[in-house]
């Protein structure tokens, strides 16, 4: 019988044979060992596992980091807003709520008041009552128009909603009536005569639709002089009424000179149409000096008419041109007829200094506006209507008031001398 031999005990022949042992080291002393404490190189396996290993560990910790960066915004927002408001947001309004829709800019004596009641008792629209102090902080002349003006809008933005129902914006038929179809215009009509006007109101909105009135030069001149001498004696201005006559050149009172009549000039600021180098320097080296005059071009969109527009008796051309105001402010409603308003600061009143015209007296003042009104309807008929961002109601009727710039309104008068 053959003796079974254990399965784990090792034979000579076994792969588990223990060898013998080499002899230990004999004893050093720690200075004596030579340490190789340099690594052996990586594979290029090993290697590509490293730069793994160490990418997702910088960018679990970047993970990390951001959300502990969003936790600290998120929970001091209302500070961040603070300062943002306070120091960053710009003039500028974003919201389509508060831009100013449209401007009455200009020229005086134009039938600019007239608007000015036409369009502020309009449902749809909301304007500052005429000739109060806030109508006058409005015009943004300086840079702190900009402020009061779009304070204003903030406010009437809140009010929107008031105003929509006491004007009975809803109807039977129109239940609901967002009110964001408000506009919001203002009166400026001296705006023109100051390049940073035009500037500051461009910054502030540049979807603000600009009306723009002009007068045959001639009568523009008198009913101007006439106004400002009744506004002397009404409000009891201090200074003393200058003659006409000493209104030229520089020479300026309170806006009215023969010189400011040169509507051209000052719509050349508005850089709506290509002008060659002689307009420019005509432009910047007249005598309106005092005006401040240089070109701001603006994307801004202009509605050009003349007073006879304003009081045509050709009933038919008359509510076209009410519709065509209608459609350039975007109202859904159309506007009250013309022909029902009353108009208004008729110079009705006479006064000591108060001037006709027509009177021989003033014979070379009317030929020096009549010299100035021909290049400025020539400009405007030629020029400055052909641009995509002026509008104008009935062109052929338009330019034949501007045609009539070359002749004197006083008729017979002139022709007899």
């Amino acid at each position: 019988m053959t003796a079974s031999r254990r399965p784990n005990s090792p034979t000579n022949n076994s792969p588990t044979h223990y060898q013998s042992l080499p002899s230990p080291m004999p004893k050093q002393k720690i200075s004596d060992i030579n340490y190789n404490l340099s690594s052996p190189p990586l594979s290029p396996r090993n290697r590509y596992q490293w730069i793994r290993y160490i990418s997702y560990t910088c960018f679990a910790i970047g993970v990390i980091l951001l959300m502990y960066m969003v936790r600290r915004d998120t929970s001091s927002s209302d500070n961040i807003s603070t300062v943002i408001d306070d120091e960053w947001m710009p003039l500028k309004s974003t919201r389509s709520e508060r831009i100013l829709d449209f401007a009455i800019v200009g020229f005086e004596k134009t039938g600019t008041t007239f608007l000015l009641k036409a369009l502020g008792s309009h449902p749809e629209v909301v304007m500052p009552i005429k000739h109060s102090e806030l109508s006058k902080k409005l015009c943004v002349k300086k840079d702190s128009g900009k402020v009061v003006l779009l304070d204003w809008l903030n406010e009437q933005h809140d009010k929107d909603v008031i105003l929509r129902d006491s004007r009975e914006l809803i109807s039977d038929t129109s239940k609901q009536l967002h009110h964001s179809i408000l506009k919001h215009g203002m009166k400026c009509s001296d705006l023109l005569r100051k390049s940073l006007a035009i500037e500051n109101l461009a910054e502030l909105s540049d979807q603000t639709r600009l009306i723009i009135g002009l007068r045959h030069p001639v009568l523009w001149f008198q009913s101007l002089y006439n106004y400002r001498v009744r506004q002397s004696y009404e409000q009891n201005w201090t200074s003393s009424i200058p003659s006409p006559h000493d209104l030229h050149g520089k020479t300026q009172w309170r806006g009215i000179s023969t010189t400011a009549a040169k509507f051209d000039i000052q719509l050349k600021q508005l850089a709506k149409v290509p002008m060659t180098k002689n307009e420019v320097l005509d432009m910047l080296s007249n005598e309106l000096d005092s005006y401040e005059l240089r070109l701001s071009p603006n994307p801004l969109k202009v509605f050009i008419y003349t007073i006879e527009q304003l009081e045509d008796t050709n009933t038919q051309r008359r509510l076209q041109f009410e519709k065509d105001i209608q459609t350039f402010l975007n109202l859904q409603h159309p506007l009250k007829h013309f022909a029902s308003e009353t108009k208004e600061n008729v110079n009705d009143s006479s006064y000591p200094e108060s001037i006709d015209i027509c009177e021989s007296e003033y014979k070379r003042i009317r030929r020096k506006l009549i010299r100035q009104g021909i290049k400025s309807s020539e400009w405007i008929r030629e020029k400055f209507i052909k641009s995509k961002d002026v509008t104008v109601s009935d062109a052929s009727y338009f330019e034949s008031m501007l045609k009539t710039w070359s002749e004197d309104p006083c008729g017979m008068d002139e022709r007899s001398s």
